[in-house]
């Protein structure tokens, strides 16, 4: 009987789900993820291989299944704990189907976590990072290198760049009254879909009945069948029904049942609501890259001598931020059509 093993099961566990979630883009990055944990096996070059993650990724073991293709033994319940749900590892599936990504860069360090989200103002180029000797000690900046821009080669002290940018993320703490506000509307939410969640299963029960009404159906053809090309249509057609199957009775199994209860669940994300720059300040440069992510939808465009322009941030933000509190205002008691002189205040 498989068993897990800690604490690698639940670093496998945090970087499929990552994936599976986007906060990791690519295997490469998994494969950085993984590193970046002691415990985690390594090649005998010291290092976890992007081929590695890969493999990692397409292992429907970890969703509590098992198969063996050279056997012709499709996908199936297995009897040890599964890591993820069998719906996470589709969402990997067809994330590793999809676009490829940009393979995770190389030049990345935890010493400049913005390189790569801070545009040069005059040009719009990335800014590009660097160590540069000075009489005693190594002085850490950031640049522009495009060719004819107004700024190239001219370093801005990392440590400027820093506090600019420290400033920009404390800015989005959102008020207190918004916050609460936030909080219970998502608490309502949740509850509500608990309370839908019943239904739901319901009709999954159903769904279910009628895919085993169909697979019987196809095993009985299969049996009259006289041609080997449609006894193969019609197996695959039937390994088909029974990963669909499968996937709806995990679905019915955790209907209404979260394995976390609301406040366990959310307060990872009310906590960066909160304070989005406690995130950032980890040590951990994944946690400064998801940081980024979340909270700006796009590059940040920084001026030399006037700092950081106004950012695009993430809707959240917005809405919690000091722009959309001014519209939370009570409607006039008059009409919305022309007032008359009766109505007006």
């Amino acid at each position: 009987m498989l068993v897990k093993n800690e604490p690698l099961a639940t670093i496998v566990r945090e970087g499929l789900e990552g994936y599976a979630s986007d906060r990791i883009a690519s295997p490469s990055e998994l494969a950085r993820f993984f590193q970046s944990h002691p415990e985690f096996p390594r090649c005998r070059h010291d290092v976890v291989l992007s081929e590695r993650a890969t493999n990692v990724l397409k292992q429907v073991l970890y969703a509590g299944y098992v198969s063996a293709p050279s056997w012709d033994i499709g996908v199936r319940k297995g009897h040890h704990e599964a890591l993820i749900s069998l719906e996470t590892y589709n969402r990997i599936q067809e994330k590793l189907q999809g676009k490829a990504r940009a393979p995770y860069r190389v030049d990345l360090s935890p010493d400049f976590p913005l390189r790569g989200h801070i545009l040069c103002d005059d040009c719009g180029h990335a800014l590009t990072a660097c160590w540069s000797k000075g009489r005693d000690r190594m002085h850490p900046y950031y640049l522009c290198r495009q060719r004819g821009c107004a700024s190239q080669n001219k370093s801005i002290a990392r440590k400027k760049i820093d506090a600019a940018f420290e400033a920009v993320m404390k800015s989005l703490v959102p008020t207190r009254d918004l916050f609460e506000i936030a909080a219970a509307t998502f608490r309502d939410s949740w509850n509500g879909q608990l309370a839908s969640a019943r239904h739901r299963r319901t009709e999954l029960k159903k769904e279910v009945n009628e895919i085993e009404k169909k697979i019987s159906v196809m095993l009985d053809r299969m049996i009259d069948a006289e041609s080997r090309t449609v006894a193969s249509a019609l197996e695959k057609r039937v390994d088909e029904l029974t990963a669909k199957k499968l996937l709806l009775e995990e679905n019915i199994a955790n209907c209404g049942t979260p394995l976390r209860d609301y406040d366990e669940t959310f307060r990872t994300a009310m906590g960066f609501l909160a304070n989005p720059w406690n995130l950032y300040a980890s040590e951990r440069l994944v946690d400064k890259r998801a940081a980024l992510k979340l909270t700006f939808p796009r590059q940040l465009r920084y001026h030399r001598e006037k700092g950081f322009r106004t950012p695009e941030i993430a809707l959240p933000f917005k809405m919690l931020g000091s722009d959309f509190s001014n519209l939370a205002v009570m409607a006039r008691p008059e009409r919305f059509e022309r007032p008359t002189l009766r109505f007006v205040v």
